[in-house]
Formats: C-alpha cells, structure tokens, sequence
C-alpha cells in the first residue's frame, strides 16, 4: 500500500490562482509513489474570513502575517474554522507525512497548524519546505521553534532530494535519514545535512498535479503558474536571488508546454483561453531558448497568454518581442530601478538604459505591456540621479505602467549587506542602514520615496490626489539630512524645469515669504543647495516657521508638486 502526503499552503498566499508549489511538490510525492493530497487554506479561509479581514491578503497589507502576536491573534479569531479544516484532512486516512510550503509570510500559520496536528496525534511526521526553510532565511532556527517546531524542513530545490528521502523513509520508517538537503531536530540537536543538489533539467519532468486544485475558488479561475527557468545570472548589489537560487537554468520548452496542456486540462472549464505566470526570476537570459519555447507555443492547439519577469537583454530585439507577441507574450516586468546610468551602474545592474529605452518602446509597438519597478535611496544616488528618473517617469508614461516606488531595503544576504563598507554604509538599528557621509539615512529615502512616488502616481499633481501623504508625516523637515535634501530636491527641480534663473527667483519668493513655503532668512538661504551644507550644520531655521507641523508639511508638499509641474511641462510641454 502506498504511503499517504498531505501538502498544505497556510495564509497568506495569492488568491488569483492557486499557488504553484501545491501540485508541483504533490508531482514529486507521486513520481515516489507516494499518494499524495494537496489543499489550500489560504484560499479557504480567505473565502470565510469577515469582509473588513479580507484585506489581509491584499499584497499591499502581507506584511501583517510576519507578525507573530498579529497571527496568533488571527488564528485565535477564526480558531473554529481553521481547525475544523485542519481536522476534516486528517480525520479519515492516516497520514505518513504532513508537509508545508512555507514562506515567510505563512510561517507563523505554518507553525500553530504543525502544532495543532503534533497535539492531535504526536507521532504524525511534519515536514516544512519553501523558501522560508532555505538557508538563506530562517533555515535551520525554524527548527527550534517553542510552538508548532517542524520534525524536519527540506532546505532548497525538492527535485533531487525529495524523492530519495521518501524512497529511504519508506524503506526504513526513521526520517532521521542520510539525505543531502535536509535538516532535522533529534530529540533537542539539529542535524543539518547540507543543501540539496540543484537540478539541471537536462532530462525527465515533472507534471504538477493541478486536478486536486479547485480553480473555482479564486479570483481568476482560468490562470496558472509554470516556470521556463531557475535562478538568476544577474548580480545586483541590493538582491539576494542569485545566491538563493544558485545557477541560472533553464527547462526544455517542450516540457513547459506539456505543462501548460495538462494544466488546461483542468482550467478548460472555467476559461477558453488561459492565462500563465511565469514564476521565473526573469525568463530571457537565454534568448535562444526563450525563442524555442514561442515556437513551441505557436505550434501548440491551445491558445494561451502569459507573463513574466524579464531583464532588459539587448539580444531581445523587436523581431524577437514580435514572436514573444504572437506566442501570446501579453506582459513584462523591468526592474528599471533607476533611469540614471550611473546609478544603474552602482547597482552592478549590468545593462544600458539606452538598450532599456529600445525595449520599452519596441515592445510599446507589438502591443507587449511593460510594468516597470522602481528603487529610491540607493547608496550613491544623488539629487541629479532622483530627477533623471523623474524625467524618465514622464517621459515613458504613456506607454509604460511604473509600479509604486520602493525604498531600498540593504537585505543582509545581498552584496551590499556582505560588505556595506564598500557601498560606504553602516547598518545601525531598525532603520536599517545610513549612509557614512551622513547625507543617506531612512528618513531621507522616505521623502525620495514621497517625492518620485507623486511622479508616478499623482497623475494630477494636486494635494487631493497626494502620495505618501502619512509617510511624510513621521519624517524630521529639520534634520540636517533631511533638510539638506529637501532644499536640494527643490533647487534642482526648478533649474531643470525652468532654468537657472527661475530656481533663483524661487529661492529669492521663498526668502521673502510670499510663496507657500514659511519664510527663508538669507543665512539660510546661503545653504540652500546640498553643495553648500556642511555635514554638522543644524538647518532647524531653514522653514522659519511651524517646525514639523502639518503646516510645515503642507508647504512643503505645495512646493513638490509645483516643482513637479515644473519638470513635467519640461517633457510634455
């Protein structure tokens, strides 16, 4: 008799479609000979939590699930309906194993269920898995946890060292197995057994096993997820995806089609014409392999669209993005990040804007969407840099969607975080990191972040339709570093918006008070533009009046956005 795998997903999860890893790991457990059972309860609870809760799986509000106390308090809500969900999985088979794919949104869930299962029956083996379980996060501490801990988590990619594992588990009923890319607690120590052999996809595949998905559930029923790749080639300074990912590979296209046609089997019923989401980091650093998957695709019966992250590759020219149009490409995601080369530089961003400029439009012209991120606060971005990107914004906006800004988060398992001495940056509290010279600190990549983000999404520019408006609220205007920036941010707004002459006529209003801005004495106006503020100097009288008040913030948002207009007329006329 095969063994019996109950695989769980635990909020917070997407609820567009259900969540790639449920029936791709449920494959693996199958291709062992495993009977394996697969149920979202993200999904699940999503569709019976409260109306005003429902917002916590909003992408936007996630970061509420990495609290624990918020969590528990969550669970404890809702404790009846969970545990009833919980139970009904188990209560009629024994289970083997109890697995989790765990990221670290859903790690505390993950956790209370493990525990909930452990006091029903102690003897039930709980596996975690996912990317929280890699050891470039919590790894093996998850371990050792004092509520819900896991028996054993797997470390890494499943393909290799999962199906070993279940072969010896079956074979001698002890986890505690010689298996390289596992770790697990034996009564009090953790053994960690390495990381797993990544796999190459050179031969065989697996097929996810989607019919256990009920594509009903979710708000878009008709879609998917697959992946044509792993890993990252790239080497930006802020990330940590190639060294969490290892080598980049790719998968055989026909294996990715064979995927897509199965997965249609399922979803046939609800759409006509499917939708697919590449889970891939960015799926065009082979070119070449990227082709022969479109050809593939164009050959295929069914007609499908997808999307996907990808890198700004000069090998991706407009006959390339044309058949990625025909083979159903309807979008892709940039991380532009910055549009001034030196800063793309900094970021170790490894390509050209001008080859950035070429995609975008190219792919404008074959009806391919671009959605473009943006990063603020990088150490070294200047003034100059910050409003070259907001020329960039205006300039591409009608053919580009730019998603809200981000403040550079220093990730400490990136290159920056390795050695932030390089980058001329100290990591201190939990602000996070400062730049050495005094001049980059979190409340200044707030303000960048308010000013960039009315760039992007303040189509109006008006103060009704304001960005950032809260965020601004807890930022010092008369911080030396902050005040600095401010003055700076303005002075060069209106000298590329209208001149030299113009910026001094501004400067000259504001001294005078008769602009929406408090009064300026001329001893500070001397120190208006950041070349001329020395790192110690106080600019606490640089806003005579109403320090840190809402009056103060008022004022210097009507200046921002007069200062956007400004710049904008430059672009549109």
């Amino acid at each position: 008799m095969n063994k019996k795998a109950l695989l769980l997903a635990m909020p917070c999860s997407i609820i567009m479609y259900p969540t790639y890893s449920l029936p791709y790991i449920a494959g693996i457990f199958q291709g062992a000979g495993w009977d394996c059972r697969v149920a979202d309860i993200s999904i699940d609870l999503y569709r019976n939590v409260d109306a005003e809760d429902m917002m916590y799986w909003d992408k936007k509000a996630w970061e509420s699930w990495r609290d624990r106390n918020w969590v528990r308090s969550f669970y404890d809500k809702y404790r009846r309906g969970i545990e009833k969900s919980l139970l009904d999985l188990v209560a009629s088979n024994e289970i083997d194993i109890i697995a989790f794919t765990v990221n670290s949104y859903q790690k505390h869930m993950s956790l209370l269920a493990s525990a909930f299962f452990k006091k029903r029956d102690p003897s039930a083996l709980i596996m975690f898995g996912g990317v929280e379980c890699s050891p470039f996060f919590s790894s093996t501490s998850i371990l050792e946890e004092e509520t819900g801990a896991p028996d054993m988590i797997c470390r890494g990619e499943a393909e290799k060292a999962l199906p070993q594992f279940l072969r010896e588990f079956q074979e001698t009923g002890d986890y505690r197995v010689a298996c390289r890319g596992f770790a697990y607690n034996d009564k009090g120590t953790v053994i960690d057994l390495g990381e797993p052999e990544l796999p190459k996809f050179s031969t065989g595949s697996i097929m996810p096993d989607w019919t256990q998905c009920d594509f009903s559930l979710y708000t878009r029923p008709g879609d998917f997820a697959v992946c044509l790749s792993r890993g990252c080639p790239n080497a930006c300074a802020f990330c940590c995806n190639k060294t969490q990912s290892g080598i980049y590979r790719m998968r055989k296209p026909e294996d990715v089609i064979a995927e897509i046609e199965h997965a249609y089997e399922v979803t046939e019923a609800f759409a006509p014409h499917p939708f697919v989401h590449f889970a891939d980091l960015l799926i065009n650093a082979n070119m070449s392999k990227l082709m022969e998957f479109c050809d593939m695709a164009l050959r295929s019966p069914i007609r499908f669209e997808w999307q996907s992250y990808a890198r700004f590759n000069p090998k991706m020219d407009r006959a390339a993005l044309e058949k990625m149009r025909m083979a159903g490409c309807k979008n892709l995601c940039f991380g532009l990040e910055s549009a001034s080369q030196r800063v793309i530089d900094l970021m170790n961003k490894d390509y050209d804007i001008s080859v950035a400029r070429r995609i975008i439009r190219d792919a404008a012209d074959v009806r391919i969407e671009v959605l473009l991120y943006l990063i603020v606060g990088f150490p070294g971005e200047t003034i100059e840099d910050l409003v070259t990107t907001i020329l960039f914004v205006y300039e591409f906006n009608d053919i580009a969607y730019f998603n809200t800004p981000t403040v550079l988060k220093a990730n400490t398992c990136s290159p920056i975080g390795v050695d932030p001495d390089r980058w001329g940056i100290t990591f201190r509290d939990y602000d996070g990191w400062y730049s050495n010279d005094l001049r980059n600190d979190p409340e200044v990549r707030l303000f960048r972040q308010f000013v960039l983000g009315n760039a992007v999404e303040n189509d109006l520019l008006t103060t009704r339709s304001i960005f950032g408006w809260q965020d601004l609220s807890i930022v010092d205007f008369n911080s030396p570093a902050v005040a600095s920036e401010i003055s700076g941010v303005l002075y060069e707004f209106w000298k590329r918006g209208a001149g030299e002459d113009r910026a001094r006529e501004v400067l000259a209003e504001l001294a005078s008070g008769e602009s929406t801005g408090s009064g300026l004495d001329q001893e500070a106006l001397e120190y208006w533009h950041p070349e001329n503020v020395p790192r110690d100097m106080f600019l606490g009288g640089w806003f005579a009046k109403d320090k840190n008040t809402e009056t103060q913030r008022k004022n210097i948002t009507k200046l921002t956005l007069n200062g956007l207009r400004a710049l904008r007329r430059q672009v549109l006329g």
